[in-house]
């Protein structure tokens, strides 16, 4: 496969097409399943939902992570998907939290296998993407990143007074089950901080 049919398929997610990755990667996703490991599909960018596409977006994401059905062609194959996450960097704000209830109510209704949801929100807070679905408590797990924004940086560069004051007053009392707390592993890891 090119990269520019590589890159094709990509933007066809972004715009919710859900033609997500190429078949052959999902030998790997079996291959990490196999490992008993949880494998989440990362919706990322600048899209911009409607009200309808979000919902139309959630119904194609399920249909294509409902792995265990025989169905028709799927992206993954018959390889397994245990969860969606929300990565969104760009664009505007509306709808995200839609399409993250609308993933919840679905995964809620699947008794084969628990779903999860997943955000990496910025540590600014609210996050202005993800603010409204992070405060309803529709994730299971928030990844709050520390980096590549530079006033994130700012929270950390210069000491953990400022680090600790931002988690300690606004993450700490997020509705996730899980929250974690994502930093650099060096001054190098991060292009913009």
């Amino acid at each position: 496969m090119t990269v520019s049919e590589y890159k094709r398929r990509f933007q066809e997610l972004s715009e919710f097409y859900m033609h997500m990755i190429p078949d052959d990667h999902a030998k790997k996703v079996r291959f990490i399943d196999g490992l008993n490991e949880n494998i989440a599909l990362t919706l990322a960018g600048s899209v911009h939902p409607t009200y309808q596409s979000a919902r139309d977006a959630a119904l194609e994401l399920e249909r294509q992570v409902e792995m265990r059905k025989p169905s028709r062609r799927r992206s993954f194959e018959d390889a397994v998907l245990d969860g969606v996450d929300f990565h969104i960097e760009g664009g505007n704000f509306y709808y995200y939290d839609n399409l993250a209830r609308y993933m919840k109510e679905l995964f809620d209704q699947k008794q084969t296998q628990a779903y999860y949801l997943s955000a990496v929100p910025h540590c600014h807070y609210p996050d202005y993407y993800l603010g409204n679905a992070i405060d309803e408590g529709l994730f299971d797990f928030i990844w709050v990143q520390f980096y590549n924004n530079p006033s994130c940086k700012n929270s950390f560069v210069f000491g953990l007074d400022k680090l600790l004051f931002s988690w300690n007053h606004y993450w700490i009392h997020s509705n996730a089950s899980q929250l974690f707390l994502g930093l650099p592993a060096s001054i190098y890891a991060a292009r913009m901080g």
